[in-house]
């Protein structure tokens, strides 16, 4: 049995930069295009994601990265890695990122200082859709309207979390508790999905291994703690 995928922790591991791409390959089940009139637009491969420079700063920082580091290693194990959408998902605001932190109504934060952050975005499937699917409807009960150009994932406890794109907008009905919007997206749906299966819009994740199987090094400075920035690539698996 295959052991279960940890999360990257960004808090303790925060990188500089963040890039993301689709790798092309050759085209397969649940990849290949599919024929509803959406999936010509579609881009087939794995998501790539890159976290360039992670700052290590503190031994708790250092700790972590090594347990990514060795739990990564070779490609075996999967890690479910955030996609920082901050300033591009549909929040309530117009400015700031989504993870703008407040405290309690008294004022008062936790034990150790941290502040109180709660999700800005709560979306779910409205309708069931299939394997391949190209279009898709989301209901937003919390958050902003959907116009095409945000990220949200999806979550299969055979496949895991996968990313997708809503290329395009076509209806949005306002329906009790939110509004449904038709969208297509990119790619088309890795899995089946079913009514009342979380979209998610903050920081969606993609279950992914490292890219190419590589052996991450650990290294240090003359500081030791401090300006230490190794660079992580992942790359999206199919399944655990």
């Amino acid at each position: 049995m295959a052991a279960s995928p940890i999360l990257f922790d960004l808090r303790l591991l925060p990188p500089k930069d963040m890039s993301i791409g689709r790798t092309p390959i050759a085209l397969r089940p649940p990849e290949s295009l599919n024929g509803d009139g959406a999936g010509v637009m579609f881009s087939p491969g794995r998501m790539t994601i890159t976290y360039d420079s992670i700052r290590l700063w503190s031994r708790e920082s250092h700790l972590a990265y090594n347990r990514m580091r060795s739990w990564s290693q070779g490609g075996v194990r999967a890690v479910h890695v955030p996609i920082i959408t901050d300033y591009f998902a549909p929040t309530l605001t117009e400015n700031g990122p989504v993870w703008a932190r407040s405290s309690f109504s008294d004022g008062g934060t936790f034990s150790d200082g941290g502040l109180f952050a709660g999700e800005t975005i709560v979306a779910f499937v409205a309708e069931a859709a299939l394997l391949s699917a190209g279009t898709l409807k989301i209901k937003v009960s919390t958050g902003g309207q959907l116009v095409g150009g945000e990220m949200f994932s999806l979550f299969s406890t055979e496949l895991g979390h996968h990313p997708h794109d809503i290329v395009q907008v076509d209806n949005a009905e306002t329906v009790a508790g939110g509004v449904v919007y038709t969208c297509w997206i990119s790619p088309g749906l890795f899995f089946p999905v079913a009514v009342g299966d979380e979209a998610r819009f903050v920081r969606p994740l993609c279950t992914s291994i490292i890219q190419d199987g590589e052996k991450l090094l650990y290294e240090t400075s003359g500081s030791l703690l401090s300006d230490v920035r190794p660079t992580m690539k992942f790359i999206e698996k199919l399944g655990w």
